[in-house]
């Protein structure tokens, strides 16, 4: 695997993990005590898919390593290196996520100390997605040493987070189970456009700060990185416009509806997409200086 796929694959599967477990908890601590006890069952659907990404991101992040079986010395420096961090977030996150889907599994509600190991998923795997974001941010790379750079990798778990958790709600039930709740949904809708929207904006925002840092009237964009741009843009608009969709209450209301089930996949997919073209930008658009 080519090594720059390599680490977009690497980067998005984790955060999408991370956000999808993060939109998971908000939603699960929302509904945990006013709901039915289909609800409670339903909702613990995307721990799966969390714990599979995961792995799967970092199966991956093993082919951008130049002597992989060396990997585990990287943790040693975790006083000063962000690198190190990385990955300690990383093993912290996985081993709590292993230890609350356990939980869940093994027993039903959620009792005090299980709600502090959901709290420790998650406070886990910001401290990963921020840690990720940090290690790019370095004087010799202008192009990433931008606030561009976290708000890139946070918008990115969250919107896929967000997309991922709808559709599997959508997707998932039983023939005639109790749906999940309409007003979700809407939520995944507007946060969409509205994350979409930060991120794009970020993306000016950072091109700005890159002409401020080496004074320079604009940044070039080769033709085919101009190609890729658009590429973006365009699937970020017509995602958008998926996610706006969701937001109509009265087709919302019924989840096992064929048509909104697709919606909510088509923007996954869109979204998706759109995330995979703006990392590649993000990779492939350095602008170093110095050694």
């Amino acid at each position: 695997m080519d090594k720059t796929w390599a680490l977009v694959a690497y980067t998005l599967l984790t955060q999408m993990s991370v956000g999808t477990f993060s939109v998971y908890w908000i939603y699960f601590l929302s509904v945990r005590r006013g709901s039915g006890a289909e609800i409670q069952g339903q909702v613990h659907r995307p721990l799966l898919t969390v714990a599979v990404l995961l792995l799967l991101g970092m199966i991956v992040s093993l082919f951008h390593l130049e002597r992989p079986l060396m990997a585990y010395r990287s943790v040693v420096n975790v006083g000063s290196s962000w690198l190190s961090r990385e990955i300690l977030f990383t093993v912290l996150y996985g081993l709590f996520g292993l230890l609350y889907i356990g939980a869940v599994r093994a027993r039903a509600g959620l009792p005090g100390w299980r709600s502090a190991l959901g709290w420790l998923v998650a406070l886990s795997g910001i401290g990963l997605v921020y840690s990720m974001a940090r290690i790019y941010m370095i004087q010799a790379v202008p192009s990433w040493n931008t606030v561009a750079t976290p708000l890139t990798f946070f918008t990115a778990a969250l919107l896929l987070g967000g997309l991922i958790t709808g559709t599997l709600y959508q997707t998932g039930g039983r023939s005639g189970s109790q749906p999940v709740e309409s007003t979700l949904f809407r939520w995944i809708g507007l946060g969409s456009i509205v994350l979409l929207g930060i991120q794009v904006v970020a993306l000016v925002l950072g091109a700005a700060d890159i002409q401020a840092q080496l004074g320079m009237a604009t940044v070039a964009l080769g033709g085919g990185l101009k190609t890729w741009l658009v590429v973006y843009l365009a699937l970020a608009f017509v995602g958008a416009g998926c996610c706006g969709a969701l937001l109509y209450g009265e087709a919302v209301r019924s989840p096992r509806n064929l048509n909104v089930t697709s919606l909510a996949s088509v923007a996954l997919a869109l979204v998706l997409a759109s995330q995979l073209v703006h990392r590649y930008l993000f990779y492939t658009h350095q602008i170093r200086i110095g050694l």
